[in-house]
């Protein structure tokens, strides 16, 4: 009786909870369902893509990638809620960019960040609004509201092509 328990009590739950509706018939929805591990290596997988179409040197070591030489982490968000995306789970790691790519239902949006702007002297960088410390310091997570992206996030990207034009000055 108390699986039939726990059905009643979500069923009851699930009127609180409205389905997104935004996600359907998106060709990105496949991807929401994933764990993820999954889900950082096909970040991984679309960053090599769209860096080698605009004929970049990528090459993947383990979970890093290297584009022209230079050592980027790559970060993969999907649309938390209505034009927000969170990039998550940012360490303080051996590279020199973050590469932020954020999937929405019908586009995206990325971003090729100096990892100085996340990360300052060993600190996240919080002075940066819309970087938060999470896990008592040990992560960055980098919060982007759509309709009102950070001045200094600005100059890093935005669109893919002009995630894609910054590249040129960093990596």
């Amino acid at each position: 009786m108390s699986f039939e328990n726990l059905r009643k009590i979500t069923n009851d739950l699930k009127n609180n909870y409205p389905e997104d509706v935004s996600w359907k018939e998106s060709e990105f929805e496949w991807i929401k369902c994933l764990p993820p591990g999954s889900k950082g290596k096909i970040g991984r997988d679309i960053v090599t893509g769209l860096f080698q179409y605009e004929g970049h040197d990528v090459t993947y070591n383990k979970q890093q990638l290297h584009i022209n030489g230079a050592d980027v982490n790559v970060r993969l968000a999907l649309m938390w809620e209505e034009g927000i995306v969170v990039f998550e789970n940012n360490t303080d790691g051996d590279y020199d960019a973050i590469v932020c790519i954020g999937i929405l239902p019908n586009s995206a949006v990325g971003w090729i960040i100096p990892k100085a702007e996340v990360w300052k002297d060993g600190k996240v960088n919080t002075e940066n609004s819309g970087i938060t410390a999470q896990h008592k310091g040990a992560d960055a997570w980098i919060h982007v509201k759509l309709a009102s992206v950070q001045p200094w996030l600005k100059p890093y990207g935005g669109t893919l092509e002009e995630m894609l034009t910054a590249a040129k000055k960093i990596v």
